[in-house]
């Protein structure tokens, strides 16, 4: 614990912490403290500084960089059939990947700018309008999955 600033709720009495619903991830009780440090009991900050810094939005797809997501999608879904449904062969086929990209640009859900494809406010409202099931990965994992039964034909 820290005293920023002096106050009673600041030092809580012998045996009384504060309820571990207020508590940070890894502030337990059973947390190892640095050396010189004593919990319960406060430290003087001798400085602070606030850093004006602003965090970076992803980068922007490029064709080469969509098309190795859409070969890789689905890497990180939970179900094992369904992850691997999407490692094997990963979003659409490598003949219709590019068609899918070439699809948006000529509907003009994206655009290109430079090197980098944008999304255009068509294409937000399209992504904000349709349900979240509809656009979900584990929803394509099950289409690539059925679709992988299908051509492999009925188990034995």
């Amino acid at each position: 614990m820290i005293d920023l600033k002096p106050s009673k709720r600041a030092q809580p009495k012998q045996g009384q912490g504060e309820p571990n619903a207020s508590r940070a991830p890894g502030d337990g009780p059973d947390q190892a403290l640095p050396s010189g440090l004593e919990r319960g009991h406060p430290v003087e900050v001798l400085g602070a500084n606030a850093l004006d810094k602003r965090t970076r939005p992803p980068r922007r797809f490029t064709d080469a960089s969509l098309l190795t997501a859409m070969e890789t999608a689905g890497k990180n879904l939970d179900e094992k059939e369904l992850s691997d449904a999407m490692r094997q062969n990963g979003l659409g086929t490598p003949a219709t990947r590019a068609s899918i990209i070439e699809t948006l640009l000529k509907r003009r859900y994206v655009e290109r700018a430079k090197k980098s494809l944008v999304a255009t406010d068509k294409g937000v409202r399209l992504i904000e309008v349709v349900h979240p099931d509809a656009k979900s990965p584990a929803m394509t994992g099950r289409w690539e999955a059925r679709l992988q039964n299908t051509t492999r034909g009925p188990s034995s």
